[in-house]
């Protein structure tokens, strides 16, 4: 099977598979899986400059392409691939979308559109510009259902063009006992249980929820730590002012700031459980992540956090800004995580979210597609 993926937002050009991989290293682990199922890859971004490199049998070219015509620059640079199917990241462009299904019509290749999280339109006119864009889309990837569900609300998809695939993922792995204990000295962090918080300080990732169920659950278990990484930083003086103002927060919440990516597997593996206060997440990256190293989630009860903690039977959830069910939630748990959940958390991972497992996943539905069996609406 030929498969080409692409995306419509300008890049800087990348001239290797290397720089590629650490760039996008969620893209390539996902391609690589792909690879290995025997799919012929190649793999198209709009850029403002020409390269083109391959790994095996995948081919990565950047399409040097003037920001308005850029998504007819990618549609033919797409033809010359001669794709069965065309795998679209984000429904970020009606005129990308228009390109790709006029592609598909001319040439009769199928289109999948995978959502990212980029919102849906609010205005009425662009809404029918998409409308008309997505018609005859083969197939719509969300990562949730509430997501699916403003789209089809919208009218801007129909219901059976549309899938639920979790398709955010991870290489991170759990550590045994002995090795947690040297993570975290090395890391610098104790704490019965140690908790660990890695997001954004903005409205929507509510790290302030986060620390009035803190406060009042360090008043019973002063032992209790939370470590908190982040990029973003609007909440950071507001989270700094609740610290200070709360006897229990101080020397117990730990604003630890920006950490390079592959050191966070060291962290997920340290701590006992991961703590996230989300509204709205298309996917639920760090969730996922912190699973595949053994940490328990206690995430707020969202489609996507519902769908990776199997409605609460895998880890914990709790309603968007509720402190006094987080609050209780954390009372009950043990104060070290239990080895036996924290092999649960992995085996779900393993079973349900990997890179080999979503990538199977995408491959029945590129052959469902070519079979007819997920027709346009």
């Amino acid at each position: 099977m030929n498969v080409c993926h692409t995306v419509f937002h300008e890049m800087p050009p990348i001239s290797s598979w290397e720089e590629f991989a650490g760039r996008f290293p969620g893209v390539a682990h996902l391609l690589n899986a792909q690879q290995k199922l025997g799919i012929r890859l190649s793999w198209i971004a709009p850029s403002d400059a020409e390269r083109v490199f391959c790994k095996d049998t995948i081919k990565v070219r950047f399409v040097r392409a003037p920001k308005l015509y850029a998504a007819r620059c990618v549609a033919r640079a797409i033809a010359e691939e001669n794709p069965q199917v065309i795998h679209q990241h984000g429904l970020n462009s009606w005129r990308a979308l228009r390109s790709l299904n006029k592609l598909g019509r001319d040439r009769g290749i199928r289109c999948i559109v995978q959502d990212h999280g980029g919102g849906i339109p609010s205005s009425g006119i662009r809404r029918r510009l998409y409308r008309k864009s997505l018609t005859t889309v083969g197939c719509a990837v969300f990562g949730d259902s509430g997501t699916r569900d403003l789209w089809v609300a919208g009218h801007m998809l129909a219901q059976e063009q549309c899938r639920i695939l979790f398709a955010a993922s991870s290489t991170f792995a759990p550590a045994d006992e002995g090795e947690r204990s040297q993570l975290r000295r090395q890391l610098q962090m104790d704490g019965k249980p140690i908790l660990g918080w890695v997001a954004h300080l903005d409205l929507n990732k509510d790290p302030l929820t986060i620390l009035r169920a803190s406060a009042a659950y360090f008043e019973r278990n002063p032992e209790a730590r939370l470590y908190m990484h982040f990029i973003k930083e609007d909440l950071r003086g507001a989270c700094e002012a609740a610290i200070a103002d709360h006897p229990a927060l101080r020397e117990r919440v730990f604003l630890r700031g920006r950490i390079p990516h592959p050191q966070l597997e060291a962290f997920y593996r340290a701590i006992d459980y991961f703590v996230q206060g989300s509204h709205h997440e298309a996917y639920g990256y760090s969730v996922v992540e912190a699973m595949s190293a053994g940490a328990i989630p206690i995430v707020t009860d969202i489609p996507s956090f519902r769908l990776l903690c199997d409605s609460g039977r895998c880890g914990f959830l709790f309603p968007p800004g509720d402190a006094s069910a987080l609050r209780e939630i954390l009372a009950t748990v043990p104060l070290t995580a239990p080895a036996a959940e924290r092999l649960r958390m992995v085996r779900r991972f393993e079973n349900e979210f990997s890179y080999t497992v979503i990538a199977k996943q995408f491959l029945s539905l590129y052959t469902d597609c070519l079979s007819g069996k997920l027709s346009c609406a």
